[in-house]
């Protein structure tokens, strides 16, 4: 999906474009994946029909410029998918409310998780938490290896939500520092799973592909503490909209969250 979004980006602005692609930090959007109207997720064989998919601007320029020209511009509306031709027939907008992060505390201690499309991360080796190696400064030899990790390790999804929170999101739902100590020391644990690693071919005439996994995954609080178990809620219910992980561009990360 990003790829109609870079298409679109570079027929608005090609400094815009350039701005967004070349980027080398958190992403400025997310896409879903193409859903058909039963809501089945499509890659790359599309079959004819009408189907869906969702652009999630975060940048507020990126917002008003985007959302702008795709109005005024109805030549934005041609668009191509795996080298299949497809016209845009109808659009909308929708603002995201972000009043959630004023919840009050909760009194739950699991946290039910369904990753609906690929989801992956990716972990250095050696891993050390970025707090003890601050706090005893740690310093590798060489530059850490960075590997894809394809299972829903709590210090991994978390600590990516709170990036792109950083990021783009207006307030913080409480004291995110504090929430980082809490997950880097095991404050939330995977008590049940049932994933299952998929391979998504990227371009169909090249190898190049991507696994993730899918599934869902039950996280359980290692001690009772209500204020960062809602603050664990509030991140993934922020995910449940710009998506986790890697290629969020991509429509990989996308997740369902409920309480237990």
């Amino acid at each position: 999906m990003r790829g109609i979004v870079y298409n679109m980006l570079r027929r608005i602005d090609e400094s815009l474009f350039r701005q967004v692609h070349d980027s080398k930090t958190i992403a400025p959007f997310s896409c879903t994946p193409l859903y058909t109207c039963e809501g089945r997720i499509i890659w790359y064989h599309v079959p004819k029909g009408v189907h869906s998919f969702q652009v999630i601007p975060l940048d507020e320029n990126l917002q008003h410029r985007f959302l702008l020209e795709l109005q005024k511009n109805h030549s934005l509306w041609e668009i191509d998918y795996y080298g299949y031709r497809a016209r845009i027939q109808t659009s909308s907008i929708e603002q995201i409310n972000l009043s959630f992060s004023r919840e009050n505390s909760c009194d739950y201690r699991q946290l039910h998780v369904k990753f609906l499309s690929p989801t992956f991360f990716r972990r250095q080796y050696p891993y050390i938490p970025q707090k003890y190696a601050k706090e005893y400064k740690i310093r590798l030899r060489k530059k850490p290896r960075s590997l894809v990790y394809p299972f829903p390790d709590p210090q991994l999804l978390f600590n990516n939500i709170v990036r792109i929170w950083e990021k783009y999101a207006p307030a913080k739902p409480g004291s995110l520092e504090k929430f980082r100590d809490w997950i880097d020391c095991g404050g939330l644990a995977v008590s049940e799973h049932r994933l299952k690693t998929v391979k998504v071919i990227e371009h169909k005439t090249t190898n190049k592909y991507q696994r993730g996994f899918i599934g869902y995954a039950k996280l359980t609080a290692t001690e009772n503490n209500s204020e960062m178990l809602r603050i664990a809620h509030i991140l993934l219910k922020f995910a449940e909209v710009v998506g986790v992980g890697g290629c969020r561009t991509a429509g990989f990360g996308r997740i369902r969250v409920e309480v237990l």
